[in-house]
């Protein structure tokens, strides 16, 4: 599987969106900043969702959990003329590693109406079958299994928005992103449904937990009792066998604790023989080489004066008696010699061992013990791992013996006071057995995720490392003291998760509230240039950031340091898409002195050209225009 690629703006153009523009906006964009400048009213996050929203289309329930931050065509809808909506469009042309690809979208619905890429040729692809061309190309050049993911990165990472949506504190996203990031290694799309899959059994069986609190305070307020003998035979069998359930269920998960431990232990053992058997195999062509060489020099010139007869046999195979040549001689004489004895008889005599020889020998001999003594500890711990997992498949067939003689209980809406005793206590045995049920489903789920997202925590740590190096270039930049990436244990009650949080000045800043406004908008734009650099880095393409510049949040001295560190993120080859001010000194003015003056005009969309300028805008003109002048040069 291959890595993610991200996608890499290239051009926009927003069509239509009277009277929120007075005409169309289009750009291409090369690498660096593409800015929209422009006063407050004039239409920048309209511009930068707009261009959000031909790339991914709106946020749904399936990637925006808060219902008050979706967004889609009719947020536009609503903001423009009757008949501008109905015509209205956005075209944004990306490349997904070496795809260039255009998507249209229009405001009668967030589906794509448009579609043209380098594989599929230049001409326009319209309506349905768009629909199925773009996934198909997110999936083949990007590696992204649905649309929702290619519109979760967009959104969550590449996408920071005015209402400040942080990634720098999420663990749910920064899973989710990371997992993604690293496809090679993980499964986060399955991870993510079995993760879902938990909290919906969880809150199953908090259900259930409080229809047993109603059926237990029911049966207290009945006065009537009721004898052993007035409980069904089978019922009685069902009682006997549910309280069994508790025992059973601790048995279980030992012998599941005991099961995966010997399972690591075996995966252990598998990993250290198979790198022993390199070893051995790379000694016993060690050995192979060295008693080649020892065939081809037998005999130094010395030897082969005073012992011509017997080097003639060793070399070429020639008899010293007669002087016929015997090959079956030569290879007994060979053999003898490699084995330090006499070549002609065979008896032994002093030589001394080839010191390389000897070495290599002694090394492999060495290696052979390890070796055997690692494939004896693993025959034991296979054996033993056999026999646990046939005690855990025991355990579990008395279990799901058990739950599979009690009834399917549909919970009941009406009150159960109103209800016989006998009844009560048959349905409180339904509700246990479900219970116990669905503790045993969370508590194997748990093990399965936790030992999973351990696995892949252990995978990517190289890249981890890769991450925190990145992240804390970006975030010292801006803050001017060192800032790292600190990892804390999180938890939300079912699944113990890693958080990614900011540390500096010798604290752990695990919350928002721990740092200033300016602190954690600015940490979070890291955090999230440290992601695509990773990511782009495994997909072998640069990306692009898509940024609203809340620069009210920042006094004049932090000015230097947000533009030092999106300049480093511009100089991994990344597209800048972010939006400013007018305004004296800021952060736009000073990042677009690095870009060539002839080529300012074209990376700035100036919104004093574009925009529905209000009274207030009109009575400043001359001292917007002044101030746009000093941004384009």
């Amino acid at each position: 599987m291959t890595s993610l690629i991200l996608p890499r703006v290239t051009a926009f153009r927003v069509s239509g969106f009277q009277p929120i523009f007075n005409t169309d906006i289009h750009a291409s964009i090369k690498t660096g900043p593409c800015l929209v400048l422009g006063g407050n009213g004039l239409g920048k996050t309209t511009l930068l969702q707009a261009i959000v929203y031909g790339l991914a289309g709106g946020l749904t329930e399936e990637i925006e959990e808060e219902k008050r931050l979706r967004w889609g065509h009719a947020y536009f809808r609503s903001r423009l003329s009757t008949e501008s909506s109905k015509t209205a469009m956005v075209e944004v042309a990306f490349r997904l590693g070496r795809e260039q690809i255009t998507v249209r979208r229009g405001l009668t619905g967030t589906h794509v109406i448009g579609v043209r890429s380098t594989s599929v040729g230049t001409k326009w692809i319209d309506s349905d079958e768009a629909n199925v061309v773009y996934p198909e190309l997110l999936r083949a050049h990007g590696g992204y299994e649905t649309p929702f993911d290619f519109a979760f990165i967009v959104n969550r990472l590449l996408y920071l928005p005015e209402n400040r949506r942080l990634l720098a504190w999420d663990t749910d996203a920064q899973t989710r992103i990371l997992m993604a990031v690293n496809r090679d290694v993980s499964t986060e799309h399955d991870f993510r449904k079995r993760r879902k899959q938990l909290k919906e059994m969880d809150s199953r069986k908090r259900h259930i937990h409080v229809q047993l609190g109603h059926a237990n305070e029911a049966l207290s307020n009945l006065d009537e009792e009721i004898s052993d003998e007035a409980d069904e035979g089978g019922d009685a069998i069902a009682d006997i066998d549910v309280r069994q359930l508790p025992g059973l269920l601790e048995k279980l998960a030992d012998a599941t604790k005991a099961r995966i431990a010997a399972a690591d232990h075996l995966s252990e053992i598998d990993r250290t023989i198979s790198h022993i058997s390199s070893d051995v195999d790379a000694l016993h062509l060690g050995i192979e080489e060295v008693e080649a060489k020892l065939v081809l020099n037998l005999l130094d010139s010395a030897e082969r004066e005073r012992n011509l007869a017997l080097h003639k046999l060793l070399e070429s195979g020639i008899c010293p008696s007669c002087g016929t040549r015997q090959r079956d001689l030569q290879a007994t004489a060979r053999e003898y010699y490699q084995q330090q004895k006499c070549c002609l008889c065979g008896s032994a005599e002093p030589h001394v061992e080839n010191a390389a020889l000897a070495s290599v020998r002694a090394r492999l001999a060495d290696r052979m013990t390890t070796l055997n003594a690692n494939e004896q500890a693993y025959a034991v711990l296979e054996e033993r791992l056999n026999i646990v997992r046939r005690t855990e498949s025991d355990l579990q067939a008395s279990i799901n013996r058990i739950r599979f003689q009690q009834p399917v209980l549909n919970i009941p809406d009406q009150t159960l006071s109103t209800s016989t005793r006998q009844d009560l206590l048959r349905r409180k045995r339904r509700l246990e057995a479900e219970e116990a049920d669905l503790a045993v489903q969370i508590r194997d789920l748990q093990t399965e995720l936790e030992t999973e997202y351990g696995g892949f925590l252990e995978s990517v740590s190289d890249r981890l490392k890769r991450l925190r190096r990145s992240y804390e270039h970006y975030a010292s930049e801006f803050l001017g003291i060192a800032c790292t990436l600190a990892s804390t244990e999180t938890s939300d009650r079912l699944l113990g998760l890693t958080a990614f949080v900011p540390e500096f000045g010798g604290s752990t800043r695990p919350t928002p509230e721990s740092c200033s406004e300016a602190q954690r908008f600015f940490l979070d734009i890291a955090f999230r240039m440290a992601l695509v650099d990773l990511a782009s880095e495994l997909g072998g393409a640069p990306s692009c950031f898509i940024c609203e510049t809340p620069e009210n949040a920042l006094d004049v001295s932090y000015v230097d340091n947000v533009v030092q560190m999106f300049q480093r993120f511009m100089d991994r080859r990344h597209v800048l898409v972010f939006s400013a001010n007018l305004q004296d000194a800021g952060i736009a003015e000073k990042i677009m002195q690095a870009v060539p003056k002839g080529e300012r005009r074209s990376r700035v969309i100036n919104l004093l050209d574009y925009g529905q300028l209000t009274e207030v805008h009109r009575k400043a003109l001359s001292r917007l225009k002044s101030l746009a002048k000093k941004v384009t040069g």
